[in-house]
Order: structure tokens, then sequence, then C-alpha cells
């Protein structure tokens, strides 16, 4: 119980300072934690998808995802935000 609430309480502080899930931290965490985290990976991740995008499209792809992510946990999504564009 006490881990439950523990877990619970770091995933509120991520998502509210950070707008990070205890998972995506995590893995933030090793990637920093590693001398090359598979830069060649990220260069071409970067350049085919993220380089493709306007910053509005990456803020709504975050939005989207983030819905997706409540559905998938089961929890409540945020409440919509303003209309795009």
């Amino acid at each position: 119980m006490a881990s439950s609430l523990m877990s619970r309480r770091v995933e509120q502080q991520l998502k509210g300072d950070e707008g990070l899930s205890h998972p995506q931290y995590e893995v933030l965490v090793r990637l920093s934690a590693t001398p090359d985290a598979a830069p060649g990976h990220v260069a071409l991740v970067r350049e085919l998808f993220i380089d493709a995008l306007e910053p509005g499209q990456i803020a709504l792809l975050a939005d989207a995802l983030e819905t997706v992510g409540h559905r998938l946990r089961g929890d409540a999504p945020p409440p919509p935000g303003p209309p795009a564009r």
C-alpha cells in the first residue's frame, strides 16, 4: 500500500512539474546515463520525423499521445484544450 501511494505521488509530481510519466522519466534517466544513447537513431528520428513538423504540429501530437496514454492507463483524460489553429 505505501509503495503504491509513493509511486502515485512521484507520478503526480513528475507529471505536474515536468509533464512526464514515471516510465518516461526512467527512460530519460537511463539514456542520460548511457555515454552514446543511440546517437544515429536519435539523429535519424529527428531528421525524418521531428524536423518535418511545425512546432504547432508537435504540440498537437503531444496532446494526442497524452490522451491515448490516459486511455491506456484507464485514468481520466485532461480537459480538452482550445481548438487547434
